[in-house]
């Protein structure tokens, strides 16, 4: 019966050290870089406890200008067009492994466009603009937890386009 004690309290105290040790969850780096017109928000997690199945979602708040282009690439006298709105990854799991951290990515696209383009004329994006960019893990949960840099800008994606202040 004494042994039976000793092998419950045994199992107590190591479940309270396993759940202490995923409280200790940290991200270690969250950096955001650019990919064409998209936001890749790249991080490492540590203090996760092994073989572990984590959440993380990336957002900004992003605008995106698009513009109205004519077969021979000329611009018609038209005022450009903006999306801005947040924008988030879909939640997306990483597995721990062995070693209690995570090392992953998400990526962010820009928001679409809130209109269409007469007859004859193709629509693009021209550039876009990410601000307060930040990657969340939804499983322990933890952060939002700011990129470095915060803020991407594409600049000018297509010749003749103009890019929105």
């Amino acid at each position: 019966m004494q042994r039976l004690k000793s092998v419950a309290a045994l199992g107590l105290l190591l479940g309270t050290a396993i759940a202490m040790l995923a409280a200790s969850a940290h991200f270690i780096r969250v950096e955001s870089g650019l990919s064409g017109a998209n936001v890749v928000i790249t991080f490492k997690e540590a203090g996760l406890g092994d073989d572990e199945t984590i959440l993380y979602q990336g957002s900004a708040i992003a605008t995106a200008t698009y513009q109205c282009f004519t077969k021979s690439g000329n611009t018609p006298e038209a005022a450009n067009k903006t999306g801005p709105g947040t924008v988030q990854s879909p939640p997306t799991p990483f597995n721990s492994g062995k070693n209690g951290s995570i090392v992953g990515s998400v990526t962010l696209s820009p928001p679409g466009p809130d209109f269409s383009c007469p007859s004859g004329q193709r629509q693009r994006l021209v550039c876009a603009t990410y601000t307060d960019i930040s990657i969340k893990d939804l499983t322990t949960p933890l952060g939002p937890v700011s990129a470095t840099p915060s803020t991407q800008s594409t600049g000018l994606l297509v010749p003749n386009g103009t890019c929105l202040p």
